[in-house]
């Protein structure tokens, strides 16, 4: 015994080792604790020693008495998508920043989903000078200067059908959500068939793309669908739909319960057509972004969907629609040759709220064409459709796990175990997480990491704002009374 009392030695052979572990126990956590000792209710684990040495920044490490090592995510594994869980104010924003942050100072190209506007603020306020003319930010409530975004715009024939489809998927999310199991009593095959048709009607014309606001005016207007007649180039379906369907169709008579079949179908478009933020952005016959050269030009898209002030459901559309239009972006890359497929990174927070079941196919396709997500929520339960989960636990490559709630530390215990259990889970302090990640296509065994705290306060912040949102609208946005005053002429029968 080195450094014990003259005839200290001795005290070793008082007890044996099983006598000593039955006299001698830690205390139990609690308030009353011998000085100068930490009882902690999770485990802490070391971070392997085969770390990648370049990537996105995580965090730093934790170990016994460790020194600390800068948690990175490389490029290639980025691809097999990250997903963070954690209850609220456990460390989820701080993390996204963080990656963030690291992503555009590397001059990586990344799309930014925030549902409340904070995080979106907080990157604003951050962006090096050098990544100044290469923002672009998508807020509906700068309503002087909105951005267009024509959700039926498209390239090429085959997103044609896609983007309907999609459009037809977040409309009946949207309605289920507001209306639960009895949704099909709300919408049935005639409202599916007049929507899907009228829409692909609205957008038969490239060279004059319709908008959301247009195919609205369709069931409010007797005579509006015609000014797509004749049509620009032969589709047979759309011939019968317009001669046989649409010239013995009047939406404004009223049926017997005294509502019209045109009031029946709009109705469930009037929110996104009427809110005055949504109207100027979907109200543009031609986009003033374009994702697909955003994601080749490794751009930084900010995208604030203020839900306070758009309402939860309107906001929900607008993440809805550009996810759909990402993915479209996405898809097309596979016209590109592998080595022209930039990588694009999508931070996604409170994901599940955005996600439609196509999601499914996004995760599971978009790796292949060089576009990696970064997904984050607070609880497992908040996905409804067990697809999703299925599919976000089976291709998520890196996992971040935050504090959790008895349920989810449960169902995430097998994605840690041995490492850690689901009462560490539970335990964890704010800013600390469980992670399993990935290394050059190999999952390291899971291990403890602290988030950074970057980018939060900025005292240059504002003067930085203000100035990349003015270079943003200068490129990407056009002023209020020009686009109110196309938007009117757009409605004109004649």
């Amino acid at each position: 015994m080195s450094g014990a009392p003259p005839g200290g030695e001795r005290l070793a052979f008082l007890f044996e080792p099983r006598e000593a572990a039955g006299v001698f126990r830690f205390p139990a956590a609690g308030d009353a604790l011998p000085a100068g000792l930490e009882v902690r209710g999770w485990r802490l684990q070391p971070a392997p020693a085969n770390l990648p040495r370049d990537g996105v920044v995580l965090g730093r490490s934790l170990g016994h008495g460790l020194p600390e090592r800068e948690i990175r995510l490389g490029s290639d594994d980025r691809l097999r998508h990250l997903y963070s869980i954690g209850q609220t104010g456990t460390g989820k924003s701080s993390l996204l920043r963080s990656m963030l942050l690291s992503d555009i100072e590397e001059g990586q190209g990344v799309c930014l989903i925030d549902p409340h506007g904070d995080l979106f603020g907080e990157i604003l306020e951050n962006i090096p000078p050098e990544r100044a003319d290469d923002v672009v930010v998508v807020d509906p409530t700068d309503t002087g200067w909105p951005v267009g975004i024509n959700l039926l715009e498209y390239d090429v024939e085959d997103q044609r059908h896609f983007l309907v489809q999609e459009l037809l998927g977040i409309l009946r999310r949207l309605i289920e959500g507001e209306y639960g199991g009895s949704s099909s009593n709300v919408t049935g095959p005639l409202f599916w068939q007049h929507v899907r048709m009228n829409l692909l009607l609205a957008m038969s014309r490239p060279s004059d793309p319709g908008t959301l606001v247009e195919f609205h005016a369709i069931f409010n207007n007797p005579s509006y669908w015609r000014r797509w007649i004749p049509l620009e180039a032969s589709d047979p379906q759309l011939e019968f739909w317009a001669t046989h369907v649409l010239e013995r169709t009047d939406y404004l008579r009223p049926g017997s319960d005294a509502f019209s079949l045109g009031a029946y179908i709009s109705s469930k478009f009037d929110p996104f057509v009427f809110d005055p933020m949504l109207r100027l952005l979907f109200g543009q016959k031609r986009s003033t972004i374009r994702l697909d050269r955003i994601m080749d030009e490794g751009k930084i898209l900010l995208v604030n969907l203020a839900k306070g002030l758009l309402t939860e459901t309107n906001a929900r559309f607008l993440g809805m629609v550009l996810l759909a239009k990402l993915q479209a972006a996405t898809m097309a890359r596979a016209r590109r040759r592998k080595k022209d497929r930039r990588p694009f990174f999508v931070y996604v927070d409170e994901f599940q709220s955005l996600a439609t079941s196509s999601f499914v196919g996004l995760l599971s396709e978009a790796r292949k064409f060089g576009v990696g997500m970064v997904l984050a929520n607070q609880f497992l339960t908040q996905i409804e459709n067990n697809q999703i989960v299925k599919s976000i636990l089976g291709n998520a490559g890196t996992l971040v796990c935050f504090r959790l709630g008895q349920p989810d530390a449960e169902a995430m215990e097998p994605r840690l175990a041995p490492a850690f259990s689901a009462s560490d889970l539970q335990n964890l302090p704010n800013f600390h997480a469980c992670v399993t990640l990935l290394a050059r296509g190999e999952a390291l065994r899971p291990f403890t990491m602290r988030t950074l705290f970057r980018g939060a306060e900025n005292p240059d912040g504002d003067s930085i704002r203000s100035d990349i949102v003015a270079r943003s609208r200068a490129k990407y946005a056009r002023p209020r009374k020009e686009v109110e005053e196309e938007i009117e002429r757009s409605l004109r029968t004649s």
